[in-house]
């Protein structure tokens, strides 16, 4: 897996991955999360319904706005599936759709 790969820009389009030769997932993928592990320092491991699954690391770099609270360890550490999303107990959440596109393609998402 290329980390440069790994840092695809959030929002392009399917055309634009499509472009790129990175493969989507299937129309019938099931984005909803099932399992979340904190597998180390601002670092997850996801599991998708469809057993799409790999990492999803922050970079202190996205740690900012409603995100900077994920700065502290014990918050960080509380991090849940649940509704089909990445929650912790703040009503703080990740949707899974674009970590899913990630995972499916890389098995790795930086949040940068």
């Amino acid at each position: 897996m290329s980390s440069t790969h790994a840092h695809v820009d959030s929002f392009a389009s399917d055309a634009d991955w499509a472009a790129a030769g990175i493969p989507l997932p299937p129309e019938e993928a099931d984005y909803d999360v099932e399992h979340v592990e904190v597998a180390g320092p601002l670092t997850l491991h996801i599991r998708h319904a469809d057993g799409v699954e790999g990492t999803v690391r922050f970079e202190e770099s996205h740690l900012r706005g409603v995100f900077s609270l994920l700065r502290d360890p014990k918050l960080f550490g509380q991090a849940f599936a649940e509704f089909g999303a990445v929650r912790w107990p703040n009503d703080l959440d990740i949707a899974p759709d674009n970590m899913h596109r990630h995972l499916f393609a890389f098995g790795e998402w930086v949040l940068q």
